[in-house]
This record gives C-alpha cells, structure tokens and sequence, in this order.
C-alpha cells in the first residue's frame, strides 16, 4: 500500500456541540467516521472560517471550562496532511478546521440525521 494512501489514526478533541451534532442518532460506531468525513467533504473549504467558531479560552480544569470529547477515526495520511495544510494555511490547527466543518455542514438542516 502507497505509504500516502495508507490509513492511520488520528484523534480530535471536538467541541461539545460538534460531538453532539456528529453522534446525533448514530447508529452505530463506524458511523461517527462516516460522518467526520461527509462532513469534511461536504463542506466548501474556501468558505471555512474558524474564527466564526472559535473556541472560548478560558481555564481547562474548572467547572465551567467546556468539555472537550476526543474521537479518534482511520483516515488516509494523504488527507490528514492536506488538513495539516489548510489549518496552516488559515492560521488554526486541524483539530479546529475539523470542528469547524462539522458544525458547519451538520448545522445545515438540509445534512441532519433522521430521528
């Protein structure tokens, strides 16, 4: 297997509401990648603003500090380093580009989940 195409983990610590928006009525755990990559495709990566979505900062261990959720998928290296990229290139890191279009295109009611 191209050492490019071959499939590695990757973790990403997701907002509560992009965790909530992503496991809505999943049905079951192969899903969840499923759903970070239509996501990830579906979305027009020009029109990306994490800024729009930034995460609070704030102290990480107090009551009030948001919990972040860490789900961890395969995906292609290929193209978890052209995330790597598009992060760069907006100033952000993967797991915030990530995020981001997930809250993006799950938002849309037109890309919900049945109940």
């Amino acid at each position: 297997m191209d050492k490019s195409t071959q499939q590695r983990l990757h973790s990403f610590r997701l907002s509560p509401q992009a965790d909530a928006l992503l496991r809505k009525n999943a049905p079951r755990r192969g899903a969840i990648k499923q759903r970070i990559l239509s996501a990830l495709q579906g979305v027009d990566m020009e029109k990306v603003n994490p800024s729009a979505y930034q995460r609070k900062a704030g102290p990480t261990h107090s009551a009030s500090a948001p919990q972040y959720m860490s789900t961890t998928i395969t995906m292609p290296e290929n193209h978890y380093q052209a995330l790597k990229r598009l992060a760069q290139e907006k100033g952000t890191s993967v797991t915030v580009l990530v995020d981001t279009c997930i809250l993006m295109y799950y938002s849309n009611s037109a890309n919900s989940f049945p109940a």
